[in-house]
């Protein structure tokens, strides 16, 4: 009935004027709506223990919205198509926000892929719908392809499913944004290192790092970048977790009972390396955890 009821709108509303047709056009109406819900029900009423009684009492629904339909005047508003309603609202919303000014409106859209997959399915599709209104708008939508083409292929869980189409007919122009080059890595790392290690420490993070890994600043920024030097690693939000964790371990070392000494260069930038390989595959620490003889085997 969803897909008849807004075709039998169009036709009522345009029909409407020659009043000659009116019952010839009630009874029509009323046998195809009727007949659509008949057809989606009829099942549903075969299982229910209500019997044939159930397609009746939708037939009561299917009456009332032939009532609206021929009953209503041109000038009534009659919401028998929710989805174009919708449309129709969001457009009209852009073009009273805008007030006459040049648009159009940019809509920023940032960390849907922190979602469920589910939940960024729905709201790429219900973005795609919204730029299909005609409304004087744009979204620019940051995220992460490799996790929404994980996502989509959760949502849509077959073999023929190509997530690369699927994603051309969401977005009319995809842009992949380079990684950071090494001198920026450099420079976020140097900023990161400057901050306060804890709230009124009176110690920056560099403070405690060095300390812990038994290295100089210098060093320290070198391992760093070189442990993501591959262009999938050099990712902003990679390379501010890798920092974050290395705090969090040179925090928490003196506690631990470790066998792992990082008193030269190259042991520093191995521990720095994995650190980065298992923020960007986590993956990968899922296996080393998994071996019985963990990261050393």
């Amino acid at each position: 009935p969803d897909l008849i009821t807004p075709l039998v709108a169009q036709l009522v509303e345009r029909s409407r004027r020659d009043g000659a047709k009116g019952d010839r056009l009630r009874v029509v109406v009323r046998n195809l709506i009727r007949g659509a819900n008949a057809i989606v029900f009829k099942s549903a009423a075969m299982l229910a223990p209500a019997g044939g009684g159930l397609i009746d009492r939708f037939g009561d629904i299917a009456d009332d919205t032939i009532n609206q339909l021929m009953d209503a005047r041109s000038s009534d508003e009659v919401d028998i198509d929710p989805v174009a309603t919708m449309a129709q609202r969001f457009a009209q919303l852009i073009a009273l926000t805008l007030d006459g000014d040049p648009g159009p409106i940019v809509v920023c859209v940032d960390d849907i892929d922190r979602c469920l997959p589910s939940h960024q399915i729905a709201v790429l599709e219900s973005l795609h719908f919204l730029t299909s209104t005609g409304a004087d708008c744009v979204f620019f939508v940051a995220i992460d392809p490799r996790l929404v083409s994980e996502a989509a292929q959760t949502h849509y869980p077959t073999s023929s499913f190509n997530t690369e189409r699927y994603l051309d007919t969401l977005f009319d122009i995809r842009y992949r944004l380079p990684g950071l080059s090494l001198h920026d890595v450099a420079a976020v790392v140097e900023g990161y290192l400057q901050q306060p290690a804890l709230p009124d420490a009176g110690v920056s993070v560099a403070d405690v790092m060095t300390d812990c890994f038994s290295t100089t600043e210098h060093d320290l920024v070198t391992a760093i970048v070189g442990a993501v030097y591959l262009p999938e690693l050099r990712n902003p939000r990679v390379v501010s977790r890798v920092l974050s964790r290395l705090q969090i371990w040179s925090i928490q070392r003196p506690t631990l009972d470790e066998t792992v000494q990082f008193d030269d260069a190259a042991t520093l930038q191995l521990a720095t390396t994995w650190v980065a390989m298992t923020t960007r595959w986590p993956s990968v620490r899922e296996i080393a955890q998994m071996s019985p003889e963990g990261f050393a085997g």
